[in-house]
């Protein structure tokens, strides 16, 4: 009797340890809530809280943080217009534009390309090419969005210098006129080592996800 009593305790007490351990495992693999219950990992918004600009007259819009200023500087009333749409950051290190009627008379860089990033639209294939040219006594990082057409005509490649628009473009979806989307310093920088590494700071990588929030 006593030995069956004392095996039923055991029983209970290991049965409530363990639930315990199993519930605490649990409770430290849900942690902030980065996982669900499946274990796998949720998926953040990286435009949680950001702000929203759009252009009805050409159908565009993309996403900023509420910091950047937005400056409208010539907003179209028409299409085939010029407009240059602009964002600056808190410090006014970095100037994100978006051009409208970019009529392609810009002037053509050897660029040394630091990164491409792909950005996939409805029915349109658009490329995001960090690089840096030579300007005047420096240089200057720039982020130049490009459709397939530009990137077929001036290939580029991370790590080599080659041929490249300074205001690269692409076709906008609504009314197929040309427009641009780009990013770069307020100032060139006065070192090859100093324009690569410009790309890895905050408010560069932030001009980046801008870029990359284009939408129609």
């Amino acid at each position: 009797m006593v030995a069956v009593i004392g095996g039923a305790g055991y029983y209970v007490w290991h049965k409530h340890r363990t639930d315990n351990q199993v519930k605490k495992s649990s409770s430290q693999s849900t942690g902030t809530g980065q996982k669900n219950d499946s274990g796998t990992k949720t998926p953040t918004n990286p435009y949680a809280g950001w702000e929203t600009y759009t252009d009805s007259l050409h159908g565009y819009s993309f996403r900023y943080p509420s910091d950047w200023k937005l400056n409208p500087a010539m907003v179209p009333t028409q299409v085939g217009d010029a407009g240059d749409v602009q964002l600056t950051s808190p410090d006014g290190a970095v100037v994100v534009s978006y051009i409208n009627a970019n009529n392609r008379d810009h002037d053509y860089s050897d660029q040394t390309t630091v990164s491409v990033d792909k950005l996939d639209l409805t029915n349109q294939r658009l490329s995001i090419v960090g690089g840096y040219i030579t300007y005047g006594t420096g240089y200057l990082p720039l982020y130049n969005t490009a459709d397939s057409s530009v990137i077929a005509s001036y290939p580029v490649s991370v790590g080599a210098v080659s041929k490249f628009p300074t205001t690269a473009w692409f076709t906008n979806q609504k009314d197929s006129s040309l427009a641009s989307f780009i990013a770069q310093p307020a100032q060139q920088e006065d070192a090859t080592a100093a324009a690569t590494n410009w790309f890895t700071t905050p408010n560069a990588k932030v001009a980046l996800q801008i870029l990359k929030s284009l939408t129609y």
